[in-house]
C-alpha cells in the first residue's frame, strides 16, 4: 500500500511539473546568477515604459544581493495590462502618420510596429488606354522607392483600399507593375480605379482614374497590325501601303511582306510568306468570309489609308483562271474581273 501511494505521488508531481513547464516555457535559466545574461528588466520597468515611455535600464552584471530589508513591492501584471495598448485605442493608420515615421499601430491589420505613409508620393500620370472588349490597360509613372503597386476598383465612386470590398464590382489586384492589363470588365460599365505605391515603409497614397470599356471589333496591336476580335483575322493596319496593283503583282508583293519594321510600319516579326490576300471561299457573289471582314473594317478608326474602291481577294474564279474575285468597299459588292486590272491591296494573315 505505501508503494502504491508513493507511485501515485510521483505521478501527480510529474504532472504538475509538466504543466508548469508548458505554462512557463523553458525552465532553464538564461545564465548563472553571477553572469550578465541573467540581468533582466523588472515589472516596474515594463510598467513605466508603457505608461510614460521611460526607457528603463537593466543590470549590467550578475545578481547583487540585497543589503537591506524588503523594499516596496513593484507593479503587478494587472497594473501593467491596465496601461498596455488595446485594440483600436487611439488608433492611427499608416496614412495618418508622416511618410517614414515609425509608430505602433493599433488598428485593424496594422497592429505592431508600422511606418507612416502620409505624404508619400502617389503614382503620377495614371491613364487608361485600350478600354475595350472587357479589358483596359492602366499605366502610370513609377514612384521612387516603390517595390510594387496595388490597384483597387469598384463600379461605385469613392473607392479606396479600405472600402473597396463593400462596394459594387469590387476589384483588388496586388503587386502589379505598369502597364497592367485589367480584364474581366463589362463593356459600357464605368469603373472607378485607384493605384497606390508600395515601398519598404508600407503603402502610400493612391492616384485615381475612371474607365468605361466599350466593345471594339478591331483592335490595334501597336505593331502595324490590327486583329479582328470576332474571327481572329489579322489585317495590315495601313490599308493602302502598296497602291494599285495587278492581281499577280499584288500576290507577289503580299508574299514578300516583312514584319521587321521596314515594310508599311509593320513590326510584328512576321516573315515573308506569312501574309496573303483575303480568301473568298464561297465564290457565290455574296459578301461573306474574309471579304466581309474587309467591308466591316472600313469604318474602324484602327486603320489608316482605307479606300472605298475595290480590293483584291486572293481567290481565282474557279471556272475562269484568268479572273479573280474582288470587293468594292463602298457598297460591299463582290465581283469577278480580269487579273490584269489594278485594284487596292489589303494583306491579311491568320484567321479561322
Amino acid at each position: 500500500m505505501p508503494i502504491k501511494r508513493f507511485a501515485w505521488s510521483m505521478i501527480v508531481l510529474l504532472s504538475f511539473l509538466l504543466a508548469v513547464s508548458v505554462m512557463a516555457g523553458s525552465l532553464e535559466a538564461p545564465g548563472k546568477p553571477s553572469e550578465a545574461s541573467c540581468a533582466m528588466f523588472t515589472l516596474e520597468d515594463i510598467y513605466s515604459r508603457l505608461n510614460t515611455g521611460t526607457l528603463g535600464s537593466k543590470r549590467t552584471g550578475g545578481v547583487v544581493m540585497p543589503t537591506s530589508g524588503p523594499a516596496v513591492i513593484g507593479k503587478n501584471t494587472n497594473e501593467i495590462m491596465a496601461v498596455a495598448p488595446t485594440f483600436n485605442r487611439k488608433r492611427a493608420k499608416q496614412e495618418d502618420m508622416a511618410c517614414g515615421k515609425t509608430f505602433w499601430g493599433l488598428a485593424v491589420g496594422v497592429w505592431g510596429p508600422q511606418t507612416g505613409t502620409a505624404g508619400c508620393p502617389p503614382p503620377t500620370n495614371i491613364q487608361v488606354t485600350g478600354a475595350q472588349n472587357g479589358q483596359a490597360v492602366i499605366s502610370w509613372t513609377a514612384v521612387s522607392g516603390a517595390t510594387a503597386y496595388n490597384l483597387y476598383g469598384a463600379t461605385q465612386s469613392g473607392v479606396n483600399k479600405y472600402n473597396h470590398t463593400s462596394l459594387l464590382g469590387s476589384i483588388l489586384k496586388q503587386n502589379i507593375t505598369s502597364p497592367y492589363t485589367l480584364t474581366g470588365l463589362t463593356n459600357g460599365t464605368t469603373y472607378y480605379l485607384v493605384v497606390s505605391a508600395v515601398s519598404s515603409g508600407g503603402e502610400g497614397l493612391a492616384a485615381a482614374v475612371t474607365t468605361t470599356p466599350v466593345y471594339e471589333r478591331f483592335i490595334a496591336n501597336g505593331n502595324g497590325t490590327v486583329t479582328d476580335s470576332e474571327t481572329g483575322l489579322i489585317l495590315l493596319q495601313n490599308a493602302n501601303c502598296s497602291g494599285n496593283k495587278t492581281w499577280d503583282n499584288a500576290m507577289d508583293w503580299v508574299a514578300n511582306l516583312n514584319g521587321d519594321g521596314t515594310s508599311c510600319g509593320l513590326n510584328d516579326k512576321s516573315m515573308p510568306g506569312d501574309w496573303r490576300l483575303p480568301t473568298y471561299t464561297s465564290q457565290s457573289g455574296i459578301l461573306d468570309g474574309e471579304l466581309a471582314v474587309l467591308y466591316a473594317a472600313k469604318n474602324s478608326t484602327a486603320f489608316s489609308g482605307v479606300q472605298t474602291n475595290s480590293y483584291w481577294s486572293g481567290t481565282t474564279v474557279a471556272s475562269t483562271t484568268g479572273y479573280a474575285w474582288y470587293v468594292t468597299l463602298y457598297f460591299g459588292n463582290v465581283y469577278i474581273v480580269d487579273k490584269t486590272f489594278t485594284y487596292y491591296v489589303w494583306p491579311v494573315r491568320g484567321g479561322q
